[in-house]
């Protein structure tokens, strides 16, 4: 029987109907399924085994991506969240942007590069007459510019800035026309407008109006134009006056120095008769030529009195006139100043001594020397204490001495009748003196303080006072140390 036959059979055979060599082939060929069916338990197993360990390391992958999904997971959710708070804030903050730019008294506007409104505040729109529907989208040059010249000068600046060739925030004016027809001055300033991804997609900027501004501008332009030719005319008006003066200060130079070659040469015709009226009278006085009566010498005091007295403002007068003139030089010299104090002390002790008046020097303890030109040195010294004693009643006269580095300073005090501060104007001018019934009881030309005051200028000082009517009056002057080089 054929062993495929028996093989793929579905029902056995009858035993009898099989020969011995049927089942030996049939028992040779069962043995070897049996082998196969073994090596391919062995086989399966072995897949199985790789299968299960194939599982189990998919489980562990799926595990670890789950982890890993869970994570990613939990870092989109986080993502989300923060994503949607910065949304959040980011919206509450353009709310805010944009509240405080309602909030703002000037125009704000947002443009897109066409030039098209994106966005402008209430200021703004209410101040050129439209609403904010009327702008939006609408664009900038056909809403209120006046002509193609005003728009080509904006355009250039939008394009400016945009180019960087103007810096941003650049400012610039502007001429328009507004809803209602009026024309108005702004002054803007232009920003470029970025996306998220850094792109200029337009540009912002701010706006104020500057009319009467300009307005002030112009009629500060107008005012300037009329002041200069204002000052023009006053210009020749004073150049007229100025031509004048020069003509009257050359007629005032020339009468200066007539005055000064009158008075030279009249003092010498007066001082003349007058030193002979002097000499004279002291003869007669002496009643060497004979006896004269008490009545006869009282008048002869009195022309010598007044002879003394002219000739002493004669004097004045010609010293004030040469030193205006320039005629007066310093003879510099270093002399002891304790010397002079003491000359000029004997000259004056007879006029405080017939008052009852104490006269004292203060600060000249030790020997000094000092460069001045000692006769009108001595002549300032007498000026200021004979004038100091003319007007004490009682009391003291002092002499006070000081000095510093640069300078000599000289006070002369005294407990006299004062000056008035009314009258302190009047203290350095010539032939003017104070109007009180003491002042005018005593003698005096006006012109002692101030040829002393021109003789401290001449040795480089300065003198001042100060006084309280009723209570007293100090001089006080300077005496540069450095007028040894002038020796």
């Amino acid at each position: 029987m054929n062993l495929e036959y028996l093989l793929n059979c579905k029902t056995l055979p009858n035993k009898d109907d099989l020969t011995d060599e049927d089942l030996a082939r049939l028992f040779i060929k069962y043995k070897g399924l049996l082998k196969k069916i073994e090596r391919d338990e062995a086989f399966w197993a072995a897949t199985n085994e790789n299968i299960k360990r194939a599982y189990s390391k998919l489980d562990e992958l799926v595990e670890e991506r789950t982890i890993e999904l869970k994570t990613v997971n939990e870092q989109l959710q986080q993502e989300l969240t923060e994503r949607k708070k910065a949304e959040e804030k980011l919206k509450k903050t353009k709310e805010k942007y944009h509240n405080m730019i309602e909030n703002i008294k000037d125009g704000y506007f947002e443009v897109d590069l066409k030039g098209n409104f994106t966005f402008l505040n209430n200021y703004l729109s209410e101040y050129l007459g439209y609403t904010k529907d009327d702008l939006l989208g609408k664009n900038y040059q056909k809403i209120f510019l006046l002509d193609k010249k005003t728009i080509k000068a904006v355009f250039k600046k939008f394009n400016q800035v945009y180019k960087n060739e103007i810096p941003q925030g650049s400012l610039f004016e502007t001429q328009f026309l507004r809803n209602d027809r009026k024309k108005r001055f702004i002054e803007s300033s232009i920003y470029l407008k970025h996306n998220s991804q850094g792109r200029i997609v337009g540009f912002s900027g701010l706006t104020h109006d500057i009319t009467e501004r300009k307005k002030a501008e112009a009629l500060r332009k107008k005012f300037t134009e009329k002041l200069e030719n204002e000052v023009k005319i006053r210009t020749k008006e004073l150049e007229v006056v100025l031509e004048l003066k020069e003509r009257l200060l050359d007629q005032i130079i020339k009468g200066s120095q007539f005055k000064t070659e009158f008075l030279a040469n009249m003092s010498h015709e007066l001082r003349t008769p007058l030193n002979a009226i002097i000499g004279f009278s002291d003869i007669l006085l002496e009643q060497s030529y004979g006896q004269i009566n008490e009545k006869q010498f009282e008048f002869l005091e009195d022309i010598l009195s007044s002879s003394d007295h002219l000739l002493d403002l004669i004097n004045r007068i010609l010293d004030i006139s040469k030193i205006e003139a320039g005629q007066i030089t310093l003879n510099i010299t270093r002399v002891s100043l304790n010397n002079l104090i003491n000359q000029i002390s004997s000259t004056i002790r007879p006029l405080y001594s017939k008052k009852g008046l104490n006269f004292k020097v203060k600060g000249l303890k030790t020997e000094k020397e000092i460069y001045v030109d000692p006769i009108r040195f001595k002549e300032i010294l007498y000026n200021l204490l004979s004038n100091a004693i003319k007007f004490t009643i009682q009391g003291e006269i002092f002499l006070i001495i000081q000095e510093n580095d640069d300078y000599w300073v000289f006070k002369v005090k005294d407990t006299g009748i004062g000056v008035a501060l009314k009258d302190f104007d009047l203290i350095f001018k010539e032939f003017r003196r104070i109007d009180s019934p003491y002042v005018q009881s005593t003698s005096g030309t006006g012109l002692g303080l101030p040829l002393t005051k021109k003789l401290v200028n001449l040795h480089g000082g300065e003198i001042t006072f100060s006084s309280n009517l009723g209570v007293g009056t100090t001089f006080t002057f300077t005496i540069p140390k450095d007028l040894g080089g002038k020796e």
